[in-house]
C-alpha cells in the first residue's frame, strides 16, 4: 500500500475526531481533504478495518457519529445486544441489505465505506 493511500486512510478514520476538534469543516470538506475521492478505487474495507484495529478507540467515535446524524435517509452504525454491530439504512430500503457482525472493526469499516461512497456519489466533490 502506497504512502498516499495510507495517509488518506489515516485521515478518513479520524474524521469524527477532526470534525469535533476543528469545528470549521464539514463532513464533505474532510472527505475531500482526505483524498478519498481521488483514491476511492484503491481503498478497501479491509484497509480501513486494519487501521481501525490499530486504533480501537475510534469505534466509539464512529458509533457516536452515527448516532448524531440527523438526516434521512441515512446509513447507521449501531451496537446491539450481545456485542453485535449493525450497519443499516434509515428508513429501511429494499436497495440496501443490512449488515451485522460480531467484529466491530469489520462493521465500522463497512459503515465508513458506505458513508464515503454515498458522499462521492451524491455530492459534487
Amino acid at each position: 500500500m502506497g504512502n498516499i493511500i495510507v495517509a488518506a486512510i489515516e485521515k478518513i478514520i479520524f474524521i469524527p475526531r477532526d470534525f469535533h476538534l476543528l469545528r470549521t469543516k464539514s463532513w464533505n470538506n474532510l472527505v475531500q481533504e482526505s483524498g478519498y475521492i481521488q483514491l476511492s478505487n484503491k481503498i478497501t474495507e479491509n484497509d480501513i478495518a486494519q487501521y481501525l484495529r490499530q486504533n480501537p478507540q475510534l469505534i466509539s467515535q464512529w458509533l457516536q457519529w452515527s448516532e448524531d446524524q440527523r438526516c434521512s435517509p441515512a446509513i447507521t452504525f449501531e451496537q446491539g445486544e450481545s456485542k453485535r454491530y449493525y450497519v443499516k439504512r434509515y428508513p429501511e430500503s429494499e436497495h440496501f441489505k443490512e449488515f451485522n457482525s460480531m467484529d466491530a472493526f469489520e462493521a465500522c469499516a463497512k459503515y465508513i465505506m458506505k458513508q464515503l461512497e454515498d458522499t462521492a456519489n451524491y455530492t459534487n466533490l
